[in-house]
């Protein structure tokens, strides 16, 4: 099952990320994030208030245990507002699969953490980091690829953030506190953080337009999905498989960016969609 969530999550991902990019530029950061967070709050919560089974367990769980989701919920905050930057100034094919680059250091530290792969599912792993670092080079005589460099920082940093909140979350929280509760924390940490920026910087909280709606509700609903899929990855304690497969919406996404926004794409970023799908065979088959 850990295969099948990841999965899930990347393809809800890839294509929430695609949507973001539109909702991003038309709205701004803080607004296109408070707007697009929203159905996600409203869902998580409610899931959250509708499972009582958990209640008691929720009740039982030291405080410790809730400051780390706290700081795992703070850490994925900072991400979502470092991606939705990333999405505006940068161009998808390159800026997506760095970010997607997470399930890297997720892995990392699950390992150094003490858990265990076997060969095949770790070699799946490393064909798919490989395959990300090849899909995030951009050609070097390509101008107009260079002139959208202005993003790989956001998208490092929303990388190094999402990876760091995913084990936390996976090792530590998910484990003690099933998914619902740390995605609520988050999900409302989000909204209420884009909130606090848009009255401060007295920017506008009027409905997003007509012609943004879709893609700002539909980027919302398909992370919401995501999230949800990745937090049931998790709670089945493979959070290395789960991590890397789930960071394979970088190959959707810029598949998407060359058709739909003809992006381009140099063969070596090409190659390493390939290796993405023949790492995914291999965890499969392991």
């Amino acid at each position: 099952m850990a295969v099948t969530f990841g999965l899930i999550a990347a393809l809800c991902w890839g294509l929430g990320d695609f949507l973001s990019r539109f909702s991003a530029r038309g709205l701004g950061a803080w607004r296109s994030t408070f707007f697009g967070q929203m159905p996600g709050a409203l869902v998580i919560s409610s899931w959250l208030l509708l499972d009582t089974a958990h209640w008691p367990r929720l009740a039982a769980a030291p405080p410790s245990i809730w400051v780390l989701a706290c700081l795992g919920a703070s850490f994925s905050i900072f991400s979502t507002y470092a991606m939705t930057r990333a999405l505006m100034v940068g161009a998808l094919s390159l800026v997506v699969p760095i970010i997607a680059s997470y399930g890297a250091i997720s892995t990392v530290l699950a390992l150094l953490s003490g858990e265990t792969l076997a060969a095949l599912p770790a070699l799946g792993i490393a064909v798919c980091i490989g395959g990300i670092a090849a899909a995030a080079a951009a050609p070097r005589n390509d101008a107009a690829l260079r002139r959208e460099t202005a993003g790989i920082g956001w998208a490092l940093a929303a990388a190094a953030g999402y990876g760091t909140a995913l084990w936390i979350q996976g090792r530590f929280v998910m484990p003690q506190l099933g998914p619902a509760a740390p995605l609520t924390i988050t999900y409302c940490g989000n909204v209420a953080i884009a909130l606090v920026f848009l009255r401060a910087r007295r920017e506008s909280l009027a409905w997003p337009p007509l012609r943004l709606l879709g893609f700002t509700f539909g980027y919302g609903v398909l992370t919401a999905t995501a999230y949800i899929s990745l937090a049931l990855g998790l709670a089945t304690g493979q959070v290395a498989i789960v991590a890397v497969l789930s960071s394979l919406c970088s190959a959707l996404t810029a598949v998407l960016g060359f058709i739909l926004l003809r992006e381009r794409m140099a063969m070596r970023q090409w190659a390493g969609v390939a290796l993405i799908l023949l790492g995914v065979g291999l965890v499969n088959a392991g």
